[in-house]
């Protein structure tokens, strides 16, 4: 009987959980009920890192990009040709007294199609791996100064740190170098990126480990969650998020 109740209370929770993210995901029906049959593995609901706007701004700026405005904003569309280097990341509300890790990840890996038109994954493997290489990690940086974040910094990159904000640290540690956004699977369509802020729980300096990135495919795939988990990164600060459009072969722009 105590089974039963507890299985009753564990569902009823998962319902109000769900219910807890269509304000801000947007998400009902067929959607919904696709997240929830991949939560099912997780023991306790955790939040899914989907690609989404906190009310605290993240605020992410492609600075190499000149025709147009380089601000990352809520689905702000980019074209693949123009982020080749990493952007500028400022967080107006990072404790100075605490250290950030920055994550960008591709969630969606693959489709037939355009996102979001289409959420039908592209037919037949791809990219070296069988099946759909999502998730993808894309950057990743750890140990990031709340003061750099508030300053604004190119993570992992000590020659934007500004002001009184130097030192070795200034900008965090890399743990796994920013790969460029490449195709969405035809090799044409639009696509989905997320950036996502994590406070760390210590003030002090974490040893991640140093991910071999000279494999790309050792970036697909990636069990975010459990990483996230590891270290204590949950829940995130923030977020912020991107479509990237990838003309065909040959195409323009």
């Amino acid at each position: 009987a105590r089974a039963r109740v507890a299985a009753l209370c564990g569902g009823a929770f998962l319902a109000l959980a769900l219910l807890a993210l269509v304000p801000e995901t947007g998400w009902a029906g067929p959607e919904l009920a696709r997240f929830a049959r991949s939560s099912r593995r997780q023991q306790f609901l955790l939040e899914p890192l989907h690609p989404t706007c906190t009310n605290d701004v993240l605020e992410v700026h492609w600075r190499e990009i000149a025709t147009y405005s380089g601000h990352e904003h809520c689905g702000s569309l980019f074209l693949q040709p123009d982020l080749v280097a990493p952007p500028l990341v400022r967080f107006e509300k990072a404790s100075s007294t605490s250290l950030y890790t920055l994550l960008m990840l591709d969630q969606v890996g693959v489709l037939n199609g355009s996102w979001p038109l289409t959420s039908e994954p592209f037919p037949g493997d791809c990219c070296g791996v069988p099946g759909n290489p999502a998730p993808i990690r894309h950057w990743l940086v750890g140990n990031i100064p709340g003061t750099s974040l508030r300053a604004g910094v190119v993570p992992g990159n000590r020659s934007t740190c500004v002001g009184r904000v130097r030192g070795a640290l200034c900008a965090g540690d890399t743990v796994s170098h920013y790969l460029q956004p490449g195709h969405a699977g035809q090799p044409y369509a639009s696509h989905p990126y997320g950036h996502f802020l994590f406070k760390q729980p210590g003030r002090h300096p974490v040893a991640f480990p140093a991910f071999d990135d000279e494999v790309v495919t050792n970036r697909f795939n990636w069990d975010y969650d459990h990483f996230l988990r590891e270290y204590g990164l949950y829940p995130k600060a923030a977020s912020n998020w991107m479509v990237i459009y990838h003309a065909a072969p040959g195409g323009k722009y």
